[in-house]
């Protein structure tokens, strides 16, 4: 098995890591140095000394970068069995690194993830950020995972060309791959660890927190705009079309309320169809068109419907101003959407 470390500006932790694992004669080294710079030579030299391969960037490029380096670098030289990847900061022990190893070998298809489960006292922030995390992925994926960026992961060699070509050099290449793995069907299998809390003042990770979070939450953040324009349109065509047949046609509320609901959906659905398609869930091998916009279709179809019969109780039966149950009724139906979009539409 090989042992995958990327590495920026890493103190004696490292080498700490590197004896231990060395204890181990079964376990190969590979260390990334993601352009530290002189002053770090020491401690890549010592981990040279102490028979570990070292790659080096000559430029910061990134974890993701420095990882998909790693990657590459064990396909030409035609590595066998299994790889874990792990940070460079102590927060991992041999024998959660070794557990996450056999686990990956059982599961040889697909990606073998130490979940953290901290014991003793964890700042409240923390615990805030990582359930943020975990309903920020379910809701992007459809599916539930407990630790999404963890750095402790075990894969086997067969992935690791997949692993090559998931987008991303930064921080936001961990939860890429994850997105990825379900979008690809490949699947992932969470194995609890009990890390060592290390304070993020003291960790060496530079994560660049507004640029590279921003990356990390892109499919969201993308949706969210997608589907903020089209429903800025959407709720404006309804509430203009249904005043129209009411006051100028002397419509029925209820008939006036269908066409208004009907009419706003099929203008802004292809709209929002375009942006979904090619800025949302795109990738490079994307869904046709003939295919997707079919089940796009069949989903408006059936939001169309929802979306009535909701407007009706809310407007008809419980009174509330259309302007209100229009917003109750398209928020409701929002995380919906989106999953089925990534699930079946775009998938």
């Amino acid at each position: 098995m090989t042992v995958m470390i990327p590495a920026y500006m890493p103190d004696e932790l490292l080498l700490e890591l590197v004896n231990e694992l060395k204890q181990h004669s079964t376990i190969n080294i590979l260390i990334v140095d993601d352009a530290s710079g002189n002053n770090f030579e020491h401690i890549f030299a010592q981990a040279k000394e102490l028979g570990c391969t070292v790659l080096k960037h000559e430029k910061n490029m990134g974890n993701g970068k420095a990882l998909k380096t790693g990657f590459q670098y064990l396909i030409d030289s035609k590595e066998t069995g299994v790889v874990v990847t792990v940070d460079a900061e102590g927060e991992y022990s041999v024998a959660d690194i070794l557990k996450i190893a056999e686990a990956a070998e059982t599961h040889i298809d697909g990606i073998t993830l130490g979940s953290r489960h901290y014991k003793g006292k964890v700042p409240l922030k923390a615990k805030i950020a990582n359930a943020f995390n975990r309903a920020v992925f379910s809701m992007a994926s459809g599916k539930t995972v407990y630790d999404m960026q963890t750095g402790l992961r075990g894969y086997n060699v067969a992935l690791l060309p997949w692993l090559c070509h998931v987008v991303g050099d930064g921080y936001n290449y961990e939860m890429n791959m994850l997105l990825d793995a379900v979008t690809d069907n490949i699947s992932f299998f969470e194995l609890e660890i009990n890390p060592v809390f290390v304070p993020r003042k003291k960790r060496h990770k530079h994560l660049r927190k507004l640029s590279d979070s921003i990356k990390i939450y892109l499919p969201i953040i993308k949706y969210s705009l997608s589907s903020l324009t089209a429903g800025v349109v959407d709720y404006v065509l309804v509430i203009v079309i249904d005043y129209i047949l009411k006051i100028f046609f002397h419509i029925d509320a209820a008939l006036s309320l269908f066409i208004a609901v009907a009419v706003g959906r099929v203008i802004t659905c292809l709209v929002n169809y375009y942006m979904n398609k090619h800025l949302v869930f795109s990738k490079k091998e994307s869904t046709s068109i003939r295919n997707s916009f079919f089940r796009y279709t069949l989903l408006v179809i059936g939001m169309i419907i929802t979306n009535y019969f909701l407007l009706l109780l809310l407007t008809v039966t419980l009174k509330i101003p259309l302007e209100i149950g229009k917003l109750i009724a398209d928020n409701s139906l929002y995380f919906p959407a989106y999953w089925v979009q990534r699930k079946y539409v775009f998938k």
